[in-house]
């Protein structure tokens, strides 16, 4: 989001908590795609920032969803 907070299913999390909790979710997916959204005034660097905690938590594919259809899921 613009103000820098990150949404897990419209829930807030922090990026700790992001990626122990995408890692759970994750693990036991034989396909480990997330689908993430970002604002379009967020922050680059911190949304870079968050899809690498999305790989970090075991992601092997990133889809972009276009702003209003969603959030990290």
């Amino acid at each position: 989001m613009a103000d820098g907070s990150i949404l897990l299913d419209q829930e807030p999390i922090s990026n700790e908590g992001l990626l122990a909790r995408l890692a759970e979710i994750l693990r036991g997916r034989a396909q480990k795609v997330v689908f993430f959204a970002a604002d379009d005034a967020a922050n680059y660097g911190e949304t870079i920032r968050v899809m690498d905690t999305v790989r970090m938590a075991g992601a092997t594919r990133i889809g972009i969803v276009p702003e209003g259809l969603g959030s990290v899921r």
